[in-house]
């Protein structure tokens, strides 16, 4: 029997429409059109050819003026400034001495990195925006420490200001100079930065622990002391940990230091730093914290044998038991954090090692 087939139509192929988008060239052709420069903190003329250009191509505006707000604008709104009643404020008068304001060269200012980042892409990018739109009603005066012995200024708040201007060829611009005792000159610095950072600003844990201990904080100097008895070293993102190359008892989680530190007190943090040290963490990851926080939550740390949790938990292949403990936390939708359940496996090698000592 034959089979009969249906006869396929051609379709009509739609009339092509040319397209209004702006074709971009390919990176055989053209490859600068797809390389972005990293910035104007390397290249100093960028910013005020940028500038240039933005300020011939944009369009006229009309002046903005109490009409633009289409009559709802309210006079009755403008106050004048005053207290505000229920805050809880010392009612004392500040009657120190404002710092003094001057016009300086902003190539002649200085930063201290020991306690200040470095500019990351992000700032360099914000960077490129305050000082494409530098303007002196959105100047915001960088405060800085006079160094008198050695004739320099450091800035500890508005580098990217200052540096927008250094770009700008700014030639002079004010900043609030502050003065201190020579001796006191590192730690006022420091107490300047975190007050600032801490109130208005979050800012990496490492940087803030560094500046928390010139300022000479007594519990970051007491943690600072224990870390280093036991030998372990908080790194930041800087040298070769930026590239995920650690030695022995380094870490990033200064955070989780500092947390277990002020929950666990210096005797039983001291004992959990002991076991770190033993265990040959490389690094010490937040989830090896994590676990011997919680160690010492259901445990009397200081009781523990540190060689046998140490050879307990070397018996586990590290790799092996921190994936266990995300399955086990994944399985309960997250309720058992992974450092809660590493923990348990943790505790359960140590409790094997224990028993076959005692059969023995």
């Amino acid at each position: 029997m034959k089979a009969f087939a249906m006869p396929i139509s051609k379709a009509t192929p739609a009339p092509k429409v040319a397209s209004t988008r702006r074709k971009l060239p390919s990176f055989k052709d053209n490859p600068k059109a797809y390389m972005q420069p990293l910035g104007a903190y390397e290249q100093p003329d960028t910013i005020a050819k940028k500038a240039k250009r933005t300020k011939e191509l944009a369009p006229k505006t009309p002046a903005i003026t109490k009409d633009v707000f289409y009559g709802l604008y309210d006079e009755k709104l403008v106050e004048q400034l005053g207290p505000i009643e229920g805050l809880r404020i010392k009612d004392e008068p500040y009657l120190i001495t404002p710092p003094e304001t001057r016009l300086i060269d902003p190539r002649s200012l200085y930063i201290d990195r020991n306690y200040q980042r470095k500019l990351t892409a992000l700032d360099l990018r914000l960077l490129e925006e305050i000082g494409n739109e530098f303007a002196w009603d959105e100047y915001k005066i960088p405060n800085v420490f006079e160094d008198a012995a050695n004739e320099r200024l450091f800035v500890t708040d508005g580098q990217k200001t200052v540096l927008a201007a250094i770009h700008r060829h700014v030639p002079l611009v004010p900043v609030f100079v502050i003065t201190a005792p020579q001796t006191e000159l590192l730690k006022r610095q420091a107490n300047s930065f975190v007050g600032i950072n801490m109130r208005r600003k979050a800012i990496p844990a490492q940087e803030m622990f560094t500046a928390l201990l010139v300022r000479g904080d007594d519990r970051e100097l007491a943690l600072a002391k224990i870390l280093r008895a036991n030998g372990i070293q908080p790194v930041g993102n800087r040298g070769n940990a930026a590239h995920g190359k650690y030695n022995q008892g380094e870490t990033q989680s200064i955070s989780i230091l500092r947390n277990l530190h002020k929950h666990h007190g210096d005797e039983n943090f001291s004992a959990i730093c002991k076991i770190m040290t033993a265990a040959r963490f490389r690094p010490i990851k937040r989830e090896h914290l994590n676990a011997l926080g919680a160690i010492a939550d259901k445990e009397d740390v200081k009781k523990i044998d540190v060689d046998r949790m140490a050879n307990a938990i070397r018996s586990i292949v590290d790799k092996y038991a921190l994936l266990e403990a995300r399955d086990i936390s994944m399985k309960s939708n997250r309720h058992i954090q992974i450092g809660h359940a590493l923990a348990d496996i943790y505790l359960t090698r140590y409790k094997q090692k224990a028993k076959a000592i005692e059969n023995q």
